[in-house]
């Protein structure tokens, strides 16, 4: 693993603490997350919305395998539903922000935007490198820029009250992608990417219309599938072992490819992720 750590980290301080993130980034999950009696307890979660509530008030009751990184502003959290093979969760932790719509208030809060904007590209640069130590030796990765390979965005209408930002691989074949909602709710507009903001008033009302009715179609090359997720999923198989392995080649084009089917409807219209 390599000793550095993102450039845009100047203290040891947060040096320290992205190298100790990076180590435990996908190490595997506790059996438990009880806190110990030496950890604040963890305030009750009444609703699902609130999910995130805990990781956000009492950051130090989760083991470093669930909570990467915590400060006085931001929480990095890995996704216990994770949708691609690396799924991080940017939680500012401001209360007078993080219950508010995550559209308008990126869009309108340009000082808030620019926080968020830098502490993302940290998140990102951490998962880009560990994208990096676990695929990048193979030989025929040379000079390959993990950091293109990580998305960073929100959704449109999250499910869940409190404000986080999605920074994850973008391969999209984690366990937890199990319905077409999943899926189209990183691929379509209904996911709106942290370098898009801040949206104009007109993008504001139009932004994730639609976005369950879109056709399945693969990220990396193209191809339709209709509403058949069962054939997209095994397809996402084969295109991550390829998306491992090396880059898109030069002229190849995203965005064509075979048109699927209009059948096999399971993982239709239903909730977006568990963190969405």
């Amino acid at each position: 693993m390599p000793k550095s750590t993102p450039s845009s980290l100047s203290s040891r301080t947060a040096a320290s603490t992205n190298k100790n993130a990076f180590s435990v980034l996908m190490s595997s999950r506790p059996t438990s997350t009880t806190p110990t009696s030496s950890t604040a307890p963890r305030p009750a979660r009444t609703t699902f919305a609130d999910a995130l509530l805990p990781y956000i008030t009492t950051p130090s009751s989760f083991p470093p395998s669930v909570v990467l990184h915590h400060s006085t502003d931001f929480v990095w959290i890995r996704d216990k539903y994770a949708k691609s093979f690396i799924h991080t969760l940017l939680l500012p932790r401001d209360p007078a922000r993080n219950t508010q719509h995550p559209l308008e208030l990126l869009s309108r809060d340009v000082e808030f935007l620019e926080k968020v904007r830098v502490e993302a590209a940290k998140l990102r640069g951490v998962v880009a490198r560990e994208l990096e130590r676990r695929f990048g030796g193979n030989g025929k990765q040379g000079g390959r820029n993990w950091v293109d390979e990580v998305l960073v965005g929100v959704h449109a209408h999250p499910s869940l009250r409190h404000l986080h930002v999605h920074v994850l691989s973008r391969d999209l074949s984690g366990e937890a992608l199990r319905k077409a909602s999943h899926y189209n709710s990183f691929t379509t507009g209904f996911f709106v990417r942290l370098e898009e903001f801040p949206l104009s008033g007109e993008e504001l009302e139009k932004r994730g219309g639609g976005w369950r009715k879109e056709e399945l179609r693969c990220w990396r090359c193209g191809r339709g599938f209709g509403r058949s997720f069962v054939k997209l999923k095994a397809h996402l198989g084969v295109e991550f072992e390829a998306w491992k392995a090396a880059p898109m080649e030069e002229g190849e084009e995203e965005g064509e490819g075979e048109e699927g089917e209009e059948d096999g409807r399971e993982g239709g219209a239903g909730e977006v992720g568990e963190t969405g």
